[in-house]
C-alpha cells in the first residue's frame, strides 16, 4: 500500500515535534513504532513549510497507520492512498482507451 500523508503541527508544537523526531532517531520510541518504521519504504519526504511535511510511504497498512498514529498527539495527519505510477497495471488503468487517442 502507498499513502501520501500531509502532516502539520502548530508553531507552538515545533520544539516537541523535533524533540520526538530526534528521540526516535536515537531509538527512543516504542518498539511497535520502530518495527512499523522498519517495514516502511520512504518514497518521498518533503518539508513544505516550517510546520508541514509531505510523506509518501509504502508498506503494509498496519505499519503505515502505526507510524502515522505515533505523531497524531503533536499534529494533524491526513493520510490518503496514492497511486504507484511505476506499476504497469495502474498505468494501464490511467491510459485512455484507444478510441479516445488520436
Amino acid at each position: 500500500m502507498r499513502v501520501t500523508n500531509i502532516y502539520s503541527w502548530s508553531p507552538e508544537d515545533t520544539e516537541a515535534v523535533y524533540t520526538r523526531f530526534e528521540a526516535f532517531g536515537k531509538g527512543e520510541a516504542p518498539s511497535s513504532v520502530k518495527d512499523a518504521f522498519a517495514n516502511l519504504k520512504i518514497v518521498a519526504w518533503e518539508k513544505l513549510a516550517s510546520n508541514t511535511v509531505v510523506q509518501v510511504l509504502e508498506g503494509d497498512e498496519v505499519s503505515l497507520y502505526t507510524w502515522v498514529a505515533y505523531w497524531d498527539d503533536l499534529g494533524e495527519s491526513s493520510p490518503t492512498p496514492s497511486w504507484d505510477l511505476t506499476n504497469a497495471d495502474m498505468l494501464a488503468k490511467l491510459t485512455p482507451p484507444t478510441f479516445m487517442r488520436e
